[in-house]
């Protein structure tokens, strides 16, 4: 029984007896894609590739951000990257994808202050006396000799 060549849409050429794919060239000459084989492989097809390189970089920023949190903190920093596609199928697939970063927040010092009888805040104890008032640094500096 002799093989007989068949084109298939996207341009290949496979053998209809086995269906092995002859060829993987495009018109042009150029190699063409292959199919996705793996999650990564998808992940590259997606937005031609853009959403690939975005993701890398947000990880890097991701990164960055942790080893920050860590230098000023000196405990754990915790970060989340989560990766979402949409699928849709109207005769051709369409996807949808889109990813959100969690970066470790860095907490701030609490502040104390009080309330007086107005309900206003100060960082004064209301009806406590206080030793030193508010020093003015505006003026030209001098150096004091001891």
């Amino acid at each position: 029984m002799e093989a007989r060549d068949t084109i298939i849409d996207g341009g290949e050429r496979v053998d209809s007896g086995t269906g092995e794919v002859l060829d993987r060239v495009a018109a042009d000459g150029r190699r063409k894609m292959p199919a996705a084989t793996s999650f990564a492989d998808f992940l590259r097809m997606l937005e031609e590739g853009q959403f690939d390189a975005d993701l890398h970089a947000a990880m890097q920023d991701l990164a960055a951000s942790m080893i920050d949190h860590y230098s000023a903190t000196r405990s754990k920093a915790k970060g989340k990257l989560k990766i979402e596609i949409d699928f849709g199928y109207d005769g051709i697939f369409r996807m949808a994808s889109k990813f959100d970063v969690k970066k470790p927040v860095m907490e701030r010092e609490p502040s104390i202050l009080f309330a007086n009888e107005d309900n206003r805040f100060t960082p004064h104890r209301p009806r406590q006396g206080d030793f030193f008032g508010v020093r003015d640094v505006s003026g030209p500096a001098t150096f004091r000799d001891a």
